[in-house]
């Protein structure tokens, strides 16, 4: 698009020229992405969704994130996983992207570089998870908003608890400041949500990870007006401001809240993280969860993780041994 038509919607919507052309980008590729014919077996997360379906656009998100849902299934996984990579590199031929790709088992990160209106250099991320492959509770079809000459269109994304369960965990692991004005915002809207979902799917997804009894309730007092200045005002409309005194005294009682956790809770956790025993209808007793998180990948690692450690500290003594044995034996030519 002609950088004219950028500096018209920036006086119009009050956002940066840039950030709006970077989200230009990103809602043109979503759309391509959401259009082929594995776009159900993708959701959409994170502040994009929250910003663009769920609220009315009251700041940017730059980045896609996604989630893999097709199957539980580790080698359907991967088959899917071939096919959408294929899908995807052409995606970004025809848009004119060069890729640069990091993939792990988990995750594939493209970070998409391209000559922005200026005729700068410039970059979108697009991130799929791998590990997770479903969802709490099922997924729902919604339309994202956006301000450009695309047609409408809809996306598959996480229900609201769900997805603010995963943003509120967001703050506590990695304290940024536009992960905290996303909560802050949601409690300051009238968005229906049920709380008690919202505080299992926060518990839940923060197992995915690690115990949530070693939580530091206090770490929002890591973040400073400085974080909030640089990484969230900008993505802001022109003139608008948030303090983050404000933001702090929202959020920090349902964080306090939410981990005080009540008998089912700690059983759940408990059972999890020192008995190794997964029992999901622990957590969501009386909540229609997802079935196919009986079979959850994440869980399954964080059950396996201790006695992981225990065998690989068996063997490592053993492995040392046979590994000097070789390199001794091993010709030269091995290695060249």
């Amino acid at each position: 698009m002609d950088r004219q038509v950028f500096e018209n919607l920036s006086e119009k919507t009050g956002f940066q020229m840039d950030i709006l052309e970077k989200v230009y980008r990103l809602t043109e590729l979503l759309k391509e992405v959401v259009e082929t014919e594995l776009m159900r077996e993708l959701v959409l997360k994170g502040g994009t969704a929250i910003n663009f379906v769920y609220f009315d656009v009251p700041r940017l998100s730059v980045d896609i994130d996604l989630d893999y849902i097709g199957s539980v299934r580790k080698k359907k996984m991967l088959k899917d996983r071939a096919a959408l990579e294929e899908i995807l590199e052409r995606i970004f031929r025809i848009l004119d992207y060069t890729a640069e790709e990091d993939r792990t088992y988990a995750l594939q990160r493209y970070n998409l570089l391209y000559e922005n209106s200026a005729e700068n250099q410039d970059r979108i991320q697009t991130e799929i998870n791998f590990l997770k492959r479903t969802t709490i509770l099922e997924p729902v079809e919604k339309k994202l908003e956006h301000f450009f000459d695309f047609e409408d269109f809809k996306v598959f994304t996480l229900q609201v608890e769900e997805l603010f369960g995963r943003k509120l965990k967001a703050p506590v692991k990695r304290t940024t400041a536009r992960d905290l004005y996303d909560i802050y915002h949601l409690l300051e809207t009238d968005i229906p949500y049920d709380e008690r979902i919202l505080r299992k799917c926060f518990i839940f997804s923060y197992c995915l990870d690690e115990d949530p009894r070693n939580v530091n309730s206090n770490v929002l007092d890591e973040l400073t007006s400085e974080d909030v200045r640089r990484s969230l005002i900008p993505t802001f409309r022109k003139g608008e401001w948030v303090e983050l005194k404000e933001m702090k005294k929202k959020v920090n009682p349902m964080l306090e809240k939410f981990l005080s956790f009540s008998e089912e809770e700690k059983d759940f956790i408990e059972n999890l993280f020192e008995e190794k025993k997964y029992r999901p209808k622990d957590l969501f007793e009386k909540i229609k969860f997802n079935k196919s998180i009986k079979n959850h990948p994440g869980i399954k690692l964080t059950v396996n993780y201790k006695y992981l450690i225990l065998f690989s500290k068996s063997i490592c003594w053993v492995f040392s041994t046979i590994l000097a044995i070789f390199l001794i034996i091993s010709p030269i030519e091995y290695f060249l």
